[in-house]
């Protein structure tokens, strides 16, 4: 990318650039509907590419709130982090785990507010928000790794590995392919709401 493509960008593009992310991840969703796990290995590749689009779009709007408040925004720093796998992997699982905790330290008060808001937000207990953390931790883990990133790659590229070629292959089973998609739907919801 030369400068001119890594330049400031005005609230107006990043709102158009928003507006994409969130509706080039919701095809790539609904495209990867389409396979059955056991046929193609290509659902698990789309549905990664999608959580890298809401990890865009958490860039996105970060910036927007920035501009919208009136602090500089770091330009070198949002594009940086728009172009590194690793970080869209893990920018959108960073505010999830945020929340969490911040459900977590609030959990008692949410029950004066509304007896039925821990419901409403899929929590009737401090251990089950306790293991989503340790969940999040973990996809944070492995998208550090590198791991989430070989998985995208073994899923559509041919590779000579083990001293042998690998043609891509199902290697997730269609089970978790249904997990992931429910999940990046979730956090889409979130997005729009």
């Amino acid at each position: 990318y030369n400068s001119q493509q890594m330049r400031a960008l005005s609230l107006e593009e990043c709102f158009l650039g928003l507006k994409l992310t969130i509706k080039n991840e919701t095809r790539l969703c609904q495209e990867g509907s389409t396979f059955k796990a056991k046929d193609s290995p290509t659902p698990a590749y789309l549905f990664a590419i999608a959580l890298e689009e809401l990890g865009k779009a958490h860039f996105l709007v970060t910036v927007i709130e920035r501009i919208m408040n009136g602090v500089p925004v770091e330009w070198g720093k949002f594009w940086k982090a728009f172009k590194s796998h690793e970080l869209k992997q893990t920018g959108m699982l960073q505010t999830m785990k945020k929340a969490q905790e911040m459900i977590l330290e609030d959990f008692d008060e949410l029950e004066k507010i509304d007896p039925k808001l821990k419901k409403k937000i899929g929590f009737v207990s401090r251990d089950q928000i306790i293991q989503k953390i340790k969940d999040i931790h973990i996809a944070i883990s492995s998208a550090r790794s590198g791991q989430n990133e070989l998985i995208k790659w073994q899923q559509i590229y041919v590779d000579f590995i083990n001293n042998r070629w690998e043609y891509p292959g199902p290697l997730i089973r269609e089970s978790l392919l249904r997990v992931m998609c429910k999940r990046i739907w979730e956090i889409l919801k979130l997005c729009k709401g």
